[in-house]
This record gives C-alpha cells, structure tokens and sequence, in this order.
C-alpha cells in the first residue's frame, strides 16, 4: 500500500511537469511563428505534442492507479450492496 501512495505523488509531479512543459513549448511555438520562424515553430510543436501525449498517459495510469488503490482498501466493500 504504501509504495501505491510513492507513486501516485510521482504521477502528480510528472503531471505538473508535463504541463509547465506543454505551456512553455505551446507559447513559444506562437512567437516563433508569428515572428516568421516556421521551421522553428514547428520543432517546438512537435515538443508540445510529445509533452501533451505524455500528460495523456500520465493521467490514465494516475486514474488507473487512484481506482486500484480505492479497491484495495481495507475499508473497501467486497461485494455490491444488497
């Protein structure tokens, strides 16, 4: 159980990474290319969309994580309520 709670807070700060990540490349890639610089903008689009399939896979296994945790507890019910 505990090492569940280790990487739950790492999939929190991966998260949040990927997400500073996103923002930074998404906002350069505009300035980049409204100063004229396609190649550019472009290459950096490409590390915005890396970063934002990341964050997709980052958040499955977070939520995938959270619902095996939530049954694994003790307090949890075995069976549906009657």
């Amino acid at each position: 159980m505990m090492h569940s709670r280790f990487w739950i807070g790492r999939l929190f700060w991966t998260g949040a990474v990927l997400t500073f990540v996103a923002l930074l490349a998404g906002a350069i890639s505009l300035v980049l290319r409204a100063v004229g610089d396609a190649g550019g903008a472009s290459g950096v689009w490409g590390v915005f969309l890396v970063a934002a399939c990341a964050w997709v896979i980052d958040l499955v296994s977070l939520v995938a994580l959270l619902a095996w945790r939530a049954i694994q507890e003790d307090g949890a019910p075995r069976e549906p309520p009657r």
